[in-house]
């Protein structure tokens, strides 16, 4: 089996038809799906349901993760070597939250590339779920930021660095700004920016508003993107939630307010896969552990 057979079979996979997958892949549909019978019969067993809209088997699904795997491990494998030939910068990707990359992750970029200054780091913001997929299809090599249950995931293994509070923000010249002692009720005035639904962070919200008898509470803007969520509220009467770190930050260089108020603990850790850290992941997540809490 050939790396072209991995490639190939991740386009079809993605393709809704065989027609579709082998116009991608510069192929006739003829060519595809006598390629594709050929990769069946050299495993052993069906990959795909051909039916109007091409479907994986279970064994298609395991062949799948396989690909992903070898193909990431490959990628990976050949920017390590160009970095120890001097061909290629070391890289490292790591994927994070707003409140990870405006907190621990910023300061261990920092930390890190004093000690490693041709290194290369790409930031990858999102939400939880997004990215512990990027972790497992080996798009990135960690995550950093808050952590749920999803962290549990099998090949999968985490440390919590420390435990974050939640802080509503709004604009400094919001009408609860005036208010001297606002309670978690108060807000429920207010239209809201939620984080997405069935994240840790928009659970505990929601447990502390029905602590508080405003089970009603709904969002008017759902995101994972801060620059978004700060444009809105610096424009309107909305209320955001954030950690405590990036509450603090954007006291002294932003437009937004945290009003008086704090809720839950939010573990906020690193995650990576299970055996399969490269030296520079490992040196990041030294740095992490490093950094004062």
């Amino acid at each position: 089996m050939k790396i072209r057979h991995l490639e190939v079979f991740l386009t079809l996979e993605t393709s809704a038809t065989l027609s579709s997958a082998a116009e991608r892949m510069h192929m006739t549909q003829s060519a595809m799906s006598h390629w594709l019978s050929d990769l069946e019969a050299l495993v052993g067993t069906r990959l795909v349901k051909r039916d109007r809209r091409i479907s994986l088997t279970k064994a298609g699904e395991t062949f799948r993760l396989l690909a992903l795997r070898v193909l990431g491990d490959v990628a990976r494998t050949k920017e390590e070597l160009q970095a120890i030939v001097g061909s290629a910068p070391e890289m490292l990707r790591v994927g994070s939250t707003s409140a990870g990359a405006a907190g621990i992750v910023s300061q261990a970029v920092v930390a890190f590339q004093k000690e490693h200054p041709d290194a290369v780091i790409r930031l990858e913001e999102g939400s939880l779920a997004t990215l512990i997929d990027g972790l497992e299809k080996r798009r990135l090599d960690l995550f950093v930021g808050t952590l749920d249950g999803q962290v549990h995931k099998p090949g999968l293994d985490h440390v919590v660095l420390k435990e974050e509070t939640l802080v509503p923000i709004v604009r400094r010249d919001h009408p609860l700004t005036k208010v001297h002692e606002p309670h978690w009720a108060d807000l429920a005035e207010y239209p809201w920016i939620m984080p997405l639904k069935n994240t840790l962070v928009r659970t505990i919200l929601e447990g502390v508003m029905l602590e508080h008898g405003r089970a009603d509470l709904h969002p008017h803007v759902e995101t994972v993107s801060f620059l978004a969520t700060e444009v809105i509220l610096g424009k309107t009467d909305y209320v955001a939630i954030t950690s405590g770190t990036l509450a603090r930050r954007l006291a002294d260089f932003s437009s937004l307010r945290a009003l008086p108020l704090q809720h839950g603990h939010l573990p906020q850790g690193i995650v990576w896969r299970r055996g399969d850290k490269s030296r520079t992941a490992d040196s990041f997540i030294a740095m992490l552990l490093a950094l004062p809490v």
